[in-house]
């Protein structure tokens, strides 16, 4: 069974090793810009970063973060280890992340993402997400963004889920907002 729990600094071998298993098989790209951004998003204090364990051996990645007064929820790097491809631990990252949003009272909230086009049709697929846009940066990788209109409802699904799987070994986690731990 799957765990997740807050990363921590003795993670990150663990968390690069799944990197640099997916950019070797062409999954993310493969270059040392990017690969310092995901140490960066790790290491900071104003992103929730969680891994997924399986017998105490990391197997998943994912963080999230809040900006502009927790209206946007931005998702990064939810990533699984090649060889646990395909049992649903994407979509277990995906929940778990769900599960600790806040919404604000009347003020709509989103999730934003990045997908590849492999994921673009699943995220559309399997969670109602609507294409946002997209672009190519500097080394020809395309990113699509993708968001979805968060509601109550889906706050509500994920911690039934979260509850009923006890996937979650930690416990009171905040999402933090970027906007205000950079003030």
């Amino acid at each position: 069974m799957i765990i997740y729990r807050t990363y921590t600094d003795d993670d990150l071998n663990a968390c690069l090793m799944i990197y640099d298993s997916l950019a070797k098989e062409g999954s993310i790209p493969n270059n040392n810009v990017y690969r310092a951004e995901f140490i960066d998003t790790l290491s900071n204090n104003s992103v929730l970063s969680l891994v997924g364990e399986i017998d105490s051996v990391i197997v998943a990645t994912a963080s999230v973060h809040y900006e502009q007064e927790k209206s946007l929820v931005f998702y990064s790097y939810g990533l699984v280890h090649p060889l646990f491809k395909n049992k649903g631990i994407g979509t277990q990252l995906f929940t778990v992340r769900l599960s600790l949003i806040k919404l604000q009272p009347g003020i709509p909230s989103y999730i934003y993402l990045l997908a590849t086009d492999r994921s673009k049709a699943y995220y559309q697929d399997k969670f109602s997400f609507e294409y946002h846009g997209e672009d190519i940066d500097e080394y020809n990788n395309k990113s699509i963004g993708l968001k979805l209109l968060i509601t109550n409802q889906h706050i509500q699904t994920a911690k039934k889920y979260i509850e009923e799987t006890k996937i979650l070994k930690t416990t009171n986690l905040e999402i933090p907002d970027k906007q205000n731990d950079l003030s």
